[in-house]
């Protein structure tokens, strides 16, 4: 080799020496990727979750990870609600609980009542962040 001459070995790809075509090789990782994407989407903790709401009695129980809106769920319109505010006009007392290991986060959790009188009790025993 010369003075200044860089020399450059090629070698062929690893599939090319382990006798893969390129068409497997790309089957392959493009079903292993979906595999991967499926569990992903499957998981057990879904963004989509929501917090489970009743009128008479007036109850809110988040059972899994939830992420809410800016926005209020009056009188339980909506029963899986990920509404931040939940607010109670009519029946009473109310009652909240965010189950264990659960996380309500995005806008975070307010259980309201505009009743005089009535009694909000709400049990943490997850997380609830902004």
């Amino acid at each position: 080799m010369a003075y200044g001459a860089v020399g450059i070995r090629v070698r062929p790809a690893a599939s090319a020496r382990r006798g893969l075509r390129l068409p497997a090789a790309l089957a392959a990782s493009t079903a292993v990727s979906a595999g991967a994407l499926a569990m992903l989407l499957a998981g057990p903790e879904s963004a989509l979750a929501a917090c489970a709401v009743t009128s008479n009695p007036n109850s809110v129980t988040c059972a899994a990870n939830t992420t809410t809106t800016n926005t209020t769920n009056t009188d339980a319109a909506t029963a899986s609600s990920s509404d931040r505010t939940q607010l109670f006009t009519v029946n009473g007392a109310v009652t909240a609980t965010v189950n264990n290991g659960v996380t309500v986060g995005g806008d975070g959790l307010v259980i309201q009542s505009n009743q005089a009188g009535s009694a909000v009790t709400f049990t943490n025993n997850g997380a609830v962040v902004r």
